[in-house]
C-alpha cells in the first residue's frame, strides 16, 4: 500500500515556486534522519522528469548506479558508464529538453565526504556555467546537518550563494501526526504517539498499524525485536565515532544533569570532551540549552530536545537489560509516568500554539524559572512570552484528566506576580480535560485569560 503523505505544503509549494523559475532552479533539502527528506522530494517530483540518485554508503556503487539512472533517462540506455562524478554530472547539466528535468542528489555527504571531495567545486562550476539554462532543477538532500550546514551552505563552501531554496525539514506538527496516524486510535493515544516520536514520520510509521499506543510501544520498543529498540545506536552509527561517549552523556541528562561541570563530574569524562560531544548533540537536534527566559544570567541548562530521544532515555533505556533478556514490559503500568511526560514534553507545540494566536511583536519566548524571595523555593512557569511594547504573556499546560479550575489560574497569577512587574497582556491555560464552570466565567469576565481545550489545540 503506498504511503499517505501528509503535509509539508509551505515546503511544496516553496519547491514549486522554484521549479516554475525560468532560469536554473537549485534547492537544498536537509534534516535528521527520518524526518521524510527522501518522501517530500519524491512526492514533489512525481510526474515530472527527473532523475533521482540517492548515493549509499557503499561507495562502490555509487557512480555505477548514477551512470544507470543518466543512461535510462537521458539517452534510453542501461549501458552508459561514466568514470568520474564530473563527467556524469555534466551529461545531465547538458540536458536542454523543453520539460524541465529534476536532478536530485539525495544523500550527497555520502559522495562529497566519503568518496569524491571535489564533488562540491564541480556542483559549483558546473551551476555558475548553467545560470541560464531553464531546462534543470539541481536538488541536493542530506541527513548530516553538520555537513550541509559547514559545507554546502556556509560562506566558505563552493555553493555559498548558489543554491536560493534553502529547507530544513521538520518533524510533523501535532496536526500532522494526528491526520497521519491511526484514524482508530483515541485521541489521547495519537497526542501521546505524536510527542513520544517526537512527531518524526518514520517513528509514527512504526506505530501506526497496532490497535492502539501501548500495544505499539510494547512491540516496537520495548522489544528485544522490536523496529525502534536498536534506533538510538543505528541513529549515531553514521553520526559519531564513539556511540558510548553520548549513550553517556544522554543517560546523565536524563536523570537531571544539565550542566557541562555536572556531566563531567558524573561521567568521568574530561570536561573538553563533554563540550565536544554536547556540542555535536546540539547539532544533531538531539539536545539544546534550555534558556530561562525569566532569568538570563542564569547557567544555560542542557535537555533532550528531541522527544524520541528523551523518551528512550527516560522508559527505555533503564529497561534495556530486561528486554534484551525478553522480559515482558507492560506498559500499561507506566501510563501515569508517560502521561507526566507528555505534559511536560507537549509545551513545545503548546508555546506554537500560542504564538500563532498572538505572533505580533514577539520579542522572546520559552519557558520561566525563579526562586520564591518568601519560600527560597525555585518556581517554574511552562510558558513565558516577552513583546516589544514591554508586557508578558505566561501560561501553564495542565495534561491531566481532572478538569482545571480556578486554583490553577490563581497559582499562575501568584507566579507571575511574583516573576515580573510588566504589565501582563495573557494568561493561557491549556486543558486536557476541558474546564470547571468557575474559570470559564472568569475568563468571560477577564479577556486577558485565553483557555485552551484538547479540540482547539489540536485543529
Amino acid at each position: 500500500m503506498e504511503q499517505r503523505f501528509i503535509g509539508r505544503k509551505k515546503e511544496l509549494e516553496a519547491l514549486k515556486a522554484e521549479y516554475e523559475k525560468e532560469a536554473f532552479s537549485a534547492a537544498v533539502v536537509y534534516g535528521r534522519r527520518r524526518v521524510g527528506k527522501s518522501f517530500l522530494i519524491r512526492n514533489f517530483i512525481k510526474n515530472k522528469k527527473n532523475i533521482f540518485f540517492q548515493a549509499s554508503e557503499n561507495n562502490a556503487s555509487n557512480l555505477t548506479e548514477l551512470s544507470r539512472l543518466i543512461g535510462e533517462s537521458l539517452f534510453g540506455s542501461d549501458g552508459v558508464s561514466y568514470t568520474s562524478y564530473d563527467d556524469a554530472f555534466r551529461a545531465v547539466f547538458s540536458y536542454k529538453g523543453k520539460e524541465k528535468l529534476i536532478f536530485v542528489i539525495d544523500e550527497l555527504p555520502y559522495i562529497a565526504r566519503k568518496e569524491d571531495r571535489t564533488v562540491l567545486s564541480v556542483l559549483q562550476r558546473l551551476v555558475d556555467q548553467n545560470q541560464d539554462n531553464n531546462s534543470l532543477m539541481l536538488i541536493i538532500s542530506g541527513s548530516s546537518i553538520s555537513y550541509i550546514e559547514s559545507e554546502v551552505l556556509s560562506t566558505e563552501g563552493p555553493l555559498y550563494g548558489r543554491i536560493p531554496l534553502q529547507i530544513e525539514l521538520r518533524a510533523f506538527t501535532i496536526q500532522e501526526s494526528i491526520d497521519y496516524l491511526n484514524p482508530c486510535w483515541s485521541i489521547d493515544d495519537k497526542i501521546n504517539a505524536h510527542v513520544i516520536s517526537g512527531g518524526i514520520p518514520f517513528y509514527l510509521k512504526a506505530f501506526k498499524d497496532y490497535p492502539n499506543l501501548n500495544e505499539a510501544l510494547e512491540k516496537v520498543l520495548f522489544n528485544s525485536l522490536g523496529g525502534l529498540f536498536n534506533e538510538v545506536k543505528l541513529f549515531f552509527s553514521s553520526s559519531v565515532r564513539n556511540f558510548a561517549t553520548y549513550d553517556t552523556i544522554l543517560r546523565l541528562i536524563s536523570k537531571g544533569a544539565n550542566v557541562n561541570n555536572e556531566i563531567s563530574d558524573k561521567s568521568h569524562m574530561d570536561k573538553s570532551n563533554i563540550s565536544a560531544a554536547l556540542n555535536k548533540l546540539r547539532i544533531l537536534r538531539i539536545c539544546e540549552q534550555k534558556t530561562n527566559i525569566l532569568r538570563e544570567k542564569d547557567k544555560k541548562k542542557w535537555i533532550i530536545s528531541d522527544n524520541f530521544f528523551a523518551f528512550y532515555y527516560k522508559f527505555v533505556a533503564p529497561r534495556q537489560l530486561l528486554i534484551e533478556n525478553d522480559i515482558n514490559i507492560e506498559v500499561g503500568k507506566m501510563n501515569e509516568e508517560i502521561s507526566l511526560f507528555v505534559s511536560k514534553a507537549i509545551e513545545k507545540d503548546f508555546l506554537r500554539f500560542v504564538l500563532t494566536l498572538d505572533p505580533e511583536n514577539v520579542l522572546e519566548a520559552g519557558y520561566g524559572e525563579f526562586a520564591n524571595p518568601n519560600t527560597k523555593v525555585n518556581e517554574e512557569i511552562d510558558l513565558v512570552i516577552k513583546y516589544d511594547d514591554g508586557t508578558v504573556s505566561f501560561g501553564e499546560c495542565k495534561w491531566k484528566k481532572n478538569k482545571i479550575g480556578l486554583n490553577v489560574l490563581e497559582d499562575l497569577k501568584r507566579k507571575a506576580s511574583i516573576a515580573t512587574a510588566c504589565s501582563i497582556r495573557k494568561y493561557y491555560l491549556l486543558s486536557r480535560s476541558s474546564f470547571d464552570s468557575e474559570i470559564i466565567e472568569e475568563a468571560k469576565r477577564d479577556k486577558r485569560i485565553v483557555l485552551i481545550t484538547t479540540d482547539e489545540f489540536v485543529k
